[in-house]
């Protein structure tokens, strides 16, 4: 069967995902073809990457103007009011296209922004072809919504509630967590056995002793750029950072080999080893990185969010306790930054959390439809 995934690289959470399915159909169904397409790359060609540059910066200076863009292209709608223009347009296009070269058997999408003519092209082109979307974030709006998808891959039971009461079939939602990359996945686990361990066995880090904060802002870097709060960290007795800097340059030259027991990093491959190590995670709250965590059951410090999309993933983290919310900067939180890496019952208790949290995915909901639609296919075969 060939698979088609399509994604795209705004702020890298939607690869990631992509990414993240791909490997785990190709351990449950190595015979497939599965093939990831940006779909700004099939639109655009090598000028995508202007319109990543444009975004970048916009996100990094302007996150009013962009979460007032965001609200406005948003707004969620009922499926069954959504209509087609009879005339495909270029996007349309651009999907048959992708499809076509990838001859594809079943689409998926891990970005909103084509989910709208994904859809177009199988009301017009393939109307037997599966459409299954992935939610990258726990919140949803109009975007992802479509009348042509068959099946929804939901991050939470509050991503499957909302998109019930907009009109979604409960049949059609599978909750699946956000998809990360095995490396991620707590060590000595995997997706089908992430509920071997007890509750003592998965506390057992929790100890008092050293610890180990990991800080990210994304892969823009979008960190304190004040000395004082790196001064502040350096003070805390028996801890020692690591902060990822991913594109921030300016930050990394600053800051490198200033501190004994911070570490300043760049962007890395090998980010899943950092977050399995660490004892807290400080970060900003992104869905795909939240589920990391989640995960390989570190817990987490939220920064305020910024951005629109974020404030549902900073909600689902308070709901559930799966970390501490600061509710403003990085820099004005330092003194509940503090007194969490200090506070070894809520750690053991936020891990123990995560575990249950892990242990409610269906990670196998996918397989299982994909098998199901090839016997359905082979059964209308063997009856012509």
């Amino acid at each position: 069967m060939n698979i088609l995934i399509m994604t795209s690289k705004f702020g890298m959470g939607h690869y990631y995902a992509a990414e993240a399915i791909k490997e785990q159909l190709c351990l449950k169904r190595p015979g497939d073809n599965i093939i990831i397409y940006d779909f700004m790359d099939v639109i655009l060609g090598k000028k995508s990457q202007l319109m990543y540059t444009a975004y970048s910066s916009l996100i990094a200076r302007g996150s009013t103007i962009y979460n007032h863009i965001y609200k406005l292209c948003t707004e969620i709608d009922k499926p069954c009011r959504r209509g087609h223009k009879d005339t495909p347009s270029a996007f349309v296009l651009a999907v048959k296209k992708a499809a076509e070269r990838a001859d594809a058997d079943v689409i998926i999408s891990a970005y909103s922004g084509c989910n709208k003519y994904i859809g177009q092209y199988i009301a017009k082109y393939r109307p037997d072809i599966p459409f299954i979307t992935c939610i990258t974030d726990i919140g949803i709006h109009g975007k992802w919504v479509n009348k042509n998808v068959d099946l929804y891959l939901a991050a939470s039971e509050e991503t499957k509630r909302d998109l019930i009461k907009i009109g979604i079939d409960a049949e059609k939602i599978a909750i699946t967590g956000i998809p990360v990359r095995s490396g991620f996945y707590e060590k000595d686990t995997c997706s089908d056995c992430i509920s071997n361990l007890n509750e003592d066995e998965s506390v057992s880090t929790c100890a008092a002793g050293e610890k180990r904060l990991l800080v990210m802002g994304g892969g823009l870097g979008l960190l304190p750029t004040d000395k004082h709060f790196y001064d502040r960290l350096a003070d805390i007795d028996g801890l020692r950072t690591t902060v990822i800097t991913g594109k921030n340059k300016e930050l990394l030259h600053s800051f490198a080999d200033k501190y004994d027991n911070i570490e300043f990093l760049p962007f890395t491959e090998n980010i899943d080893e950092y977050i399995k190590n660490a004892d807290w995670l400080l970060t900003k709250p992104g869905g795909i990185t939240t589920f990391e965590a989640v995960n390989a059951l570190t817990p987490l410090i939220l920064a305020k969010p910024s951005l629109q999309q974020e404030t549902a993933n900073s909600e689902f983290v308070r709901n559930h306790e799966l970390g501490v919310l600061l509710d403003t900067s990085f820099e004005d939180g330092i003194g509940v930054i503090s007194d969490s890496l200090r506070d070894n019952e809520k750690q053991c208790r936020i891990r123990h959390n995560m575990k249950s949290m892990k242990g409610s995915f269906a990670p196998q909901a996918l397989a299982h439809y994909l098998a199901a639609f090839e016997a359905k296919q082979k059964v209308r075969q063997d009856c012509v």
